[in-house]
C-alpha cells in the first residue's frame, strides 16, 4: 500500500508523459494520481486508487477534466514596469522593429520605466504576471533580469524574484542578464 497526503481522481484523461506502445503521451482514461509531500507517488486507473493507496489527506475530484503535468517556460522576462502595447500595435500594422527602437522607445523605454519603479511596484506587477503563468498551467519559469543595466537595479529585480519564489507555488529559476541592451 502506498501512503499519500493528496489524491486526484476521475481525470477524464491523465497525461503521464510516460509513452508506451499504445499511447505516446501515456494517457490514462479515467485516471487518478496520488502524491506525498508534493511528489507524485502513484498513477493509475481510478478504479485501482482505493485498493492501492492509503490516503491521509485531501482528495480532489477532477470531474472528467484532462490533467497534464505543469508547463515549463524556459525564457521569460517577468520583472519590468511600463507598457509597450502601442509599439506592438504598430508592429502588427507593419512598422519595422528597428524604427521602434529609436529614441525613447522599445527596450530603452522599458529600461527607464523599470529603473524608475520602486521595489513594491515591481513586486506587484511581477506577481500579477506570475499568477497568470500559474492560471495557464505553467508551474516553472526561467526568469531573466536585464532591464536594470546596473548592479543596484539588477539586484532589485533579483530580490523581487526571490520574494515571489518564497510565496507562490511557481518554481522560479532566476538568470542574471546583466544588460538586455547595451547601455
Amino acid at each position: 500500500m502506498i501512503h499519500a497526503d493528496f489524491a486526484l481522481r476521475h481525470a477524464g484523461q491523465l497525461a503521464t508523459m510516460l509513452p508506451n506502445a499504445d499511447e505516446p503521451l501515456g494517457r490514462i482514461r479515467d485516471g487518478a494520481l496520488a502524491a506525498r509531500e508534493g511528489r507524485v507517488v502513484w498513477i493509475g486507473e481510478d478504479r485501482r486508487l482505493e485498493g492501492e493507496v492509503d490516503l491521509d489527506g485531501d482528495l480532489l475530484d477532477a470531474a472528467g477534466a484532462c490533467v497534464i503535468p505543469g508547463l515549463v517556460d524556459a525564457h521569460t522576462h517577468p520583472v519590468f514596469a511600463g507598457s509597450r502595447e502601442d509599439e506592438f500595435a504598430e508592429r502588427v500594422s507593419g512598422a519595422a522593429y528597428p524604427a521602434q527602437q529609436s529614441g525613447e522607445r522599445g527596450i530603452a523605454r522599458t529600461v527607464r520605466a523599470t529603473r524608475d519603479a520602486d521595489a513594491a511596484t515591481l513586486l506587484r506587477l511581477t506577481e500579477a504576471r506570475a499568477n497568470r503563468f500559474l492560471v495557464n498551467g505553467t508551474t516553472t519559469i526561467e526568469a531573466k533580469t536585464g532591464y536594470g543595466l546596473d548592479l543596484t537595479h539588477e539586484a532589485k529585480s533579483f530580490d523581487v524574484l526571490r520574494q515571489l519564489a518564497a510565496r507562490l507555488p511557481l518554481r522560479i529559476v532566476p538568470t542574471f542578464l546583466g544588460a538586455h541592451v547595451v547601455p
